[in-house]
């Protein structure tokens, strides 16, 4: 058994706080659960682009936060916690989030979502002296997200309407843990 969580550095403000539980079932199998918290801020790609236009980044103002709740079985070739490591499993996400940009005609987007999707994650955890680890891991979730979507246009009216959300969701997913190991 052993607990893990993500950087300390990540938990000032509320910004990102997780934890999982590992519980070996055999000497190359854990099952780990999960729960993350984590701000909402926006997408990467979009950030990645405005920064090299010479920017800082995206001018949207992203607020609300994403908790996840998962539970997967892992497989360790060489030995529980040590080496490569194989994830699949399951995730319920709640993402109450939203975006507001003074420059778009719809300048709120709120959502207020769930999504059950599968997820799969390939990665790597080092065991050192049997008593702690380093897990980083990377992969992909997809799964169905419902829930509603409310837009508010700020000019020239201020103007509202909400919408029901039933989409396809595929997130790409990564972490980095540091953990305590309690037995093997």
């Amino acid at each position: 058994m052993a607990l893990a969580t993500n950087l300390p550095f990540r938990w000032p403000d509320a910004d990102s706080i997780a934890a999982s539980l590992y519980v070996g079932v055999t000497e190359h199998h854990a099952i780990r659960a999960n729960v993350a918290s984590y701000k909402e801020h926006g997408h990467v790609v979009g950030s990645t682009i405005g920064l090299l236009a010479g920017g800082d980044g995206e001018e949207v103002d992203h607020h609300g936060r994403i908790t996840d709740l998962g539970v997967a079985l892992v497989y360790f070739p060489r030995r529980v916690l040590d080496g490569l490591m194989l994830e699949a499993g399951v995730l319920r996400r709640a993402r109450d989030v939203g975006s507001y940009d003074e420059f778009r005609a719809i300048a709120y987007d709120d959502q207020d979502t769930t999504t059950y999707a599968a997820h799969g994650l390939i990665g790597w955890s080092w065991l050192i002296y049997g008593r702690s680890f380093i897990a980083t891991g990377i992969g992909l979730s997809v799964g169905h997200e419902t829930g509603t979507e409310t837009l508010r246009r700020d000019y020239p009216s201020d103007m509202t309407s909400s919408h029901h959300l039933s989409r396809l969701d595929v997130t790409g997913e990564a972490y980095l843990r540091i953990g305590i190991v309690f037995a093997l």
